[in-house]
């Protein structure tokens, strides 16, 4: 080989290693990352980021905590603009608000870590629009002192064992064994749903008639109090804590809260499972992760969705926060399986998770959700603190409903 062909020859090697060096790296990628109140936990947050960004050096996740109060409008703001986040921390129930609007990005992979009753809860049009980020399940806290004054030898299981424990009681002045608050957000659509009335055609029912029929008649007897369809769970709180009410449906959280403002009633107090109905289903309250149809970065989002979400993630948040795991293998912990029967908040917390692996399912909701929850509200007003009778009202909240099922 002559000397100018061993020349041209490197001369090639050298452009093409020049060429190579001058090939550019995968650019950075950033991905914006709104939360809801989470900046308590601001070292667990950023720990799971710095993690995730050195397992993935090509994405960058900007964390953004805003009030509970301000989400909703802030994420809608964010849609309406130019600069949106990527992953979103959101209610189930403003996850289908957005995903019947077109807003959201459907995903429909890597959701078997998940339990299928909580991906259902984030499902619309047969797609799924984020991914279960944490849920609670309200546990029965109950005062057994106060239990036992109404003539009640142990608690309630069911809707229906708790209705009859107080139609026999004996009315007591200020005090009630229970007070469902009727009116508070979805609160009367789960217990229906958990009586299967679920449809315009089941909410004209034998059953459905059975039920509100019940509740009027209770409430006319003021075994209810009259406050039911107005007061929300922080003051059925205080009226507990008071020593006023046997049974008290909400989170293990709300034990702390007890125990500091009422050390008194907190010693009397035990905890169960909540009233179920015809099945040992359980309802829970969710927050999910979903990722905006016009964000940049859907895919590093997905990626980073996953991460904080596995099972090792999952866990360490419920530990420092209270809430239950999304992560069916976080859910086997021995966190959520050993309690011990003086400590109520872990007893409460393996309540928790006991019911989270039984969950209820929910119908698939349609673009009208948040009206069909607020026309079952009205109804119960309209027949709670009217006199007449009980079908015709049902029988014109169904047809409304059936409208709204068409839109």
């Amino acid at each position: 080989m002559t000397k100018l062909k061993i020349f041209l020859i490197l001369c090639v090697i050298v452009c093409a290693n020049m060429l190579f060096s001058l090939k550019p790296h995968k650019e950075t990628t950033e991905v914006v990352f709104w939360t809801v109140q989470l900046s308590p936990f601001s070292s667990y947050i950023n720990g799971v980021i710095s993690e995730f960004e050195q397992r993935y050096p090509y994405i960058k996740v900007k964390w953004v905590d805003v009030p509970y109060s301000e989400a909703e409008k802030r994420v809608l703001a964010s849609l309406l603009s130019n600069s949106m986040p990527d992953l979103i921390n959101i209610t189930s129930d403003f996850n289908m608000t957005l995903a019947a609007k077109g807003a959201l990005y459907p995903v429909n992979e890597g959701l078997d870590a998940y339990s299928s009753a909580l991906v259902n809860a984030v499902s619309y049009d047969n797609k799924v629009w984020g991914f279960p980020f944490y849920a609670t399940s309200a546990v029965t806290i109950y005062n057994k002192e106060l239990m036992k004054q109404f003539g009640v030898d142990s608690p309630a299981k069911t809707y229906e064992e708790v209705f009859l424990q107080m139609d026999n009681a004996e009315p007591r002045k200020n005090q009630y064994l229970f007070m469902p608050t009727i009116n508070e957000n979805d609160t009367l659509y789960k217990i229906l749903n958990k009586y299967g009335i679920n449809t315009p055609q089941l909410l004209i029912s034998n059953q459905s008639k059975d039920f509100f029929e019940k509740i009027k008649k209770l409430y006319k007897e003021e075994k209810i109090p009259k406050e039911a369809i107005t007061q929300t769970h922080r003051e059925v709180l205080e009226k507990y804590s008071a020593g006023q009410i046997v049974y008290l449906q909400a989170g293990a959280n709300f034990l702390n809260i007890i125990k500091e403002n009422s050390l008194d009633v907190y010693n009397k107090t035990d905890v169960s499972k909540q009233f179920y109905m015809q099945k040992e289903e359980y309802d829970f309250s969710l927050m999910t992760l979903a990722i905006p149809l016009k964000s940049k970065s859907k895919d590093e989002a997905v990626l980073f969705a996953r991460f904080i979400t596995n099972a090792n993630n999952q866990l360490e948040l419920a530990k420092l926060s209270g809430v239950l795991p999304c992560n069916k293998m976080a859910l086997k912990d021995s966190y959520f399986v050993e309690a011990s029967e003086e400590d109520l908040v872990s007893k409460a917390r393996i309540i928790g998770a006991q019911q989270l692996s039984k969950p209820i399912f929910y119908p698939q909701q349609n673009r009208n959700h948040k009206d069909i929850i607020e026309l079952l509200n009205r109804l119960s007003e309209q027949i709670l603190l009217g006199d007449k009778a009980v079908s015709p009202k049902l029988q014109e909240a169904a047809d409304k409903w059936n409208i709204l099922n068409k839109e």
